[in-house]
């Protein structure tokens, strides 16, 4: 597979997870990790050009809000935390 993705994107470096530091096994865990920071964050967590939504979201709780959707809800958890 790296060689199917440095053959369509020449010029860029295919560098091994376990050179930054994450061990192949990992990669899947590591990955879902980073995709709950992002939510966790109040960013989109999804890329629309490749996963062929058709907007930004978040995933919270396994489902699915548009962006502007889960703001709010975050902006409302907030409050209730102050």
């Amino acid at each position: 597979m790296i060689a199917q993705l440095a053959a369509g994107l020449p010029g860029i470096e295919m560098i091994p997870a376990d050179r930054l530091g994450v061990r192949a096994e990992a990669k899947e865990a590591f990955a879902f990790a980073v995709l709950a920071y992002e939510a966790y964050h109040d960013r989109t967590n999804n890329l629309p050009s490749a996963t062929g939504a058709r907007h930004a979201a978040f995933s919270e709780a396994g489902e699915w809000l548009a962006a502007g959707e889960a703001r709010a809800q975050s902006k409302l958890r907030a409050k209730k935390r102050r």
